[in-house]
């Protein structure tokens, strides 16, 4: 049965993030009571123009009105940005970038929140160069380093966006639909590296996308939306079994059993259903 999303905030101090009454700007037509945890892997799924990037941006605060917005029991607002960004990191659909930025410049950014605000140039520690190195061997970035963003393809740019937000080492981990122009296995490794940071590092990472199957693979929790309204949020495994699919998506799915896990997956129909 999915959890009443009034009930969410009944533990707030156990809470990473925590939302109560919030509203947001634009983009939700309620107020949100949500929690999340350390080491949780959200999913945000619903329809184009459910609400999936405007509660991404309330969590950021970058669509925030009123309301308790909460990271680490303080609240958001009374973060100075260069602290946020020492616990926080979004990748918006399509942020701004220069093309004549080199892959590792533009991954080096990532480094930014950790210095110091009159440095004119960014100096790599040890630890620093390590972390630039393993994150860029893990994401196939090394052959690319020296290439500038114009002459990138679109998922290889995608990967040094993702290199860029896993360098600035937060704690609290935003992405909007960042398989998008990933290929499926590129996908897949993306979601592994993601779900590491949950592991491993006690990351909350909380991710817009459209791929159901993938979602209830990595997810510890999905959020449904429709129409700017939070319909749910509960287990993959809860949520497939309910009706909350069908109503989210307004088209029944085809539903099959993975076989190697205890989860629902969504097959097309094809051209004979």
């Amino acid at each position: 049965m999915t959890q009443d999303i009034d009930t969410v905030s009944s533990t707030i101090s156990s809470k990473l993030i925590q939302l109560q009454d919030a509203y947001a700007q634009f983009g939700l037509k309620q107020k949100v009571n949500l929690g999340f945890q350390a080491g949780q892997f959200i999913s945000l799924i619903g329809l184009n123009g459910s609400g999936k990037s405007s509660l991404l941006k309330l969590i950021c605060g970058l669509n925030y009105r009123s309301g308790v917005l909460n990271i680490k029991g303080q609240a958001l607002r009374s973060l100075p940005a260069h602290k946020r960004a020492r616990v926080l990191s979004y990748l918006p659909q399509n942020p701004p970038v220069s093309t004549h930025w080199t892959v590792l410049e533009l991954i080096k950014q990532g480094l930014y929140p950790h210095q110091a605000f009159y440095a004119q140039d960014i100096n790599l520690h040890q630890e620093e160069q390590k972390r630039i190195e393993s994150t860029c061997k893990e994401l196939s970035l090394e052959p690319l380093l020296n290439r500038t963003l114009a002459h990138l393809s679109g998922g290889e740019l995608q990967k040094a966006l993702i290199a860029r937000l896993l360098i600035q080492d937060c704690q609290i981990i935003l992405l909007d639909e960042p398989l998008s122009a990933l290929d499926w296995p590129k996908q897949e490794s993306i979601l592994r590296i993601l779900k590491k940071q949950c592991i491993e590092h006690n990351a909350l990472v909380i991710i817009a996308i459209h791929d159901l199957n993938l979602a209830a693979l990595y997810s510890d929790h999905l959020v449904l939306l429709k129409d700017g309204l939070i319909l749910a949020q509960d287990h993959p495994q809860a949520m497939f079994n309910s009706n909350l699919i069908k109503t989210c998506f307004e088209a029944e799915a085809l539903q099959v059993s993975h076989p190697q896990h205890d989860l629902k997956q969504v097959l097309p129909w094809g051209l004979n259903s």
